[in-house]
């Protein structure tokens, strides 16, 4: 029996998960716009650049839009998102009811950020199988 090393979450993954918990419970909605990266350094104690940084991963996940001199808005994840979308549902314990699903499979296709895990994910059996390795949603459909 081998063990693996422990590694602990960074600061910006810890404020990509403070953020998709906030979007999941309800606490942060759709169209909602987030305090300016300054502010929210200052608020949770982190710098503005693992702010920054933190931002663009949410938004390459399709939870958040970067709109620059504008702000930060969340986004419709169900109509935005992308395979990547997808992963964090399953990895953050979010809902990915069949709209959701069908709505990031068929709308984004191939097309996007994500091609490539998108093609091998279809090819091993579609996306809700490849979202079946990752996360609490999996242990709740019992495929994980």
């Amino acid at each position: 029996m081998g063990f693996r090393q422990i590694q602990a979450p960074t600061l910006r993954e810890l404020f990509v998960d403070q953020v998709i918990g906030m979007i999941f419970s309800g606490e942060l909605k759709v169209g909602d716009r987030l305090p300016s990266e300054r502010e929210l350094s200052e608020q949770m104690h982190i710098s503005r650049s693992m702010v920054h940084t933190g931002l663009e991963d949410l938004e390459r996940m399709g939870f958040v839009r970067m709109e620059a001199r504008r702000g930060n808005y969340i986004e419709d994840y169900a109509r935005h998102g992308n395979f990547e979308t997808l992963m964090a549902l399953a990895k953050y314990g979010g809902e990915i009811d069949h709209a959701i699903e069908s709505s990031l499979v068929e709308a984004r296709g191939d097309r996007g950020r994500g091609d490539a895990p998108a093609r091998r994910a279809r090819h091993a059996g579609g996306y809700a199988a490849a979202a079946c390795h990752y996360g609490r949603a999996a242990r709740r459909r019992g495929c994980g």
